[in-house]
């Protein structure tokens, strides 16, 4: 499941920098929301370490500060950030490491 949810939300992200671009003159704002593992009842009994949670008010805050700043994308927590710079930067073979061992904090 994890492979097709990194696909879907590879697909999510270039399908809202497609529509920010296409519906740019119009008035119409986009922004991708990557959320991270946010305390909500949906996600309740996920198993992931304490630190690694956000609350709604911090994803919120942080997407209406990139919608004001323009930008295409939006990510909140200095963790989630900081993974994100890893895996488009890194050779490939670290982040595949980085995968797995992200499958390890879950169980």
């Amino acid at each position: 499941m994890s492979v097709v949810l990194s696909g879907v939300k590879a697909w999510l992200i270039r399908f809202s920098e497609s529509l920010r671009h296409d519906l740019k003159g119009h008035g119409v704002r986009v922004l991708a929301v990557a959320p991270g593992f946010t305390r909500t009842p949906g996600a309740a009994g996920i198993p992931v370490p304490h630190w690694l949670w956000l609350e709604v008010d911090q994803v919120v805050d942080q997407a209406m500060k990139d919608l004001k700043r323009g930008r295409p994308v939006s990510i909140a927590g200095w963790h989630f950030k900081l993974y994100d710079q890893a895996v488009r930067h890194l050779p490939r073979r670290i982040v595949a490491t980085m995968a797995r061992s992200r499958k390890r904090l879950r169980g």
